[in-house]
């Protein structure tokens, strides 16, 4: 990522898009005030112009990475010091997986499915959507607290496990599409023998 040894590395995964709040990030990293501390963001999309330019307006333009669409991600995840996500609505987000089998902390919205993996406190810190002081003190909290990072890191991998593995999701998707067409065909082939 061309960013210093000694940089502390916030990086987020997903669609610069109004659904990921990318201005709450930059708000986020604003308030925390720390120009030790550098946010990479991995994707591209519609809003990445007013994100740029809302950068350069908070005057953090060397802070911030934009790096656009990548298929690195994986060894980029590995590169971060915290993960944040600050949606502020999601399924269940597989950056926030992916940054967990990493081992990076996780810091995030507490929307929708995100409270499913992370547990707060326990796997990682969450904070309402639209409240990015709040984000930041959470951001803050972890690169201050580093043991406490590893801590909710390492138990984030064991609460997740092998669930999210694509081979485990995809059986599991298979058998969902069995069962449901097994339970479609039984209705036809019941009205077809009440025809015959």
């Amino acid at each position: 990522m061309g960013l210093p040894d000694t940089a502390k590395v916030v990086g987020t995964v997903g669609r610069l898009a109004a659904q990921k709040a990318p201005q709450d990030l930059v708000a986020a990293i604003e308030a925390m005030g720390r120009p030790d501390v550098y946010c990479v963001w991995v994707g591209d999309g519609p809003l990445r112009e007013d994100v740029k330019r809302l950068i350069e307006r908070r005057k953090l333009t060397k802070q911030f990475l934009l790096l656009g669409e990548r298929s690195d991600v994986a060894a980029l995840l590995p590169g971060f010091d915290i993960f944040a996500l600050a949606s502020h609505y999601e399924g269940l987000p597989c950056s926030v997986v992916e940054a967990m089998t990493c081992g990076v902390p996780v810091t995030a919205t507490a929307v929708n499915a995100v409270p499913e993996v992370v547990v707060p406190g326990r796997t990682g810190l969450l904070v309402p959507p639209g409240a990015p002081a709040l984000l930041g003190k959470a951001i803050s909290y972890l690169m201050d607290h580093p043991s406490e990072g590893a801590r909710m890191a390492l138990a984030a991998r064991v609460h997740i496990g092998n669930r999210f593995d694509p081979e485990i999701l995809g059986r599991d998707l298979s058998e969902t599409y069995q069962l449901a067409l097994t339970d479609s065909v039984r209705p036809v082939r019941k009205a077809l023998r009440l025809v015959a």
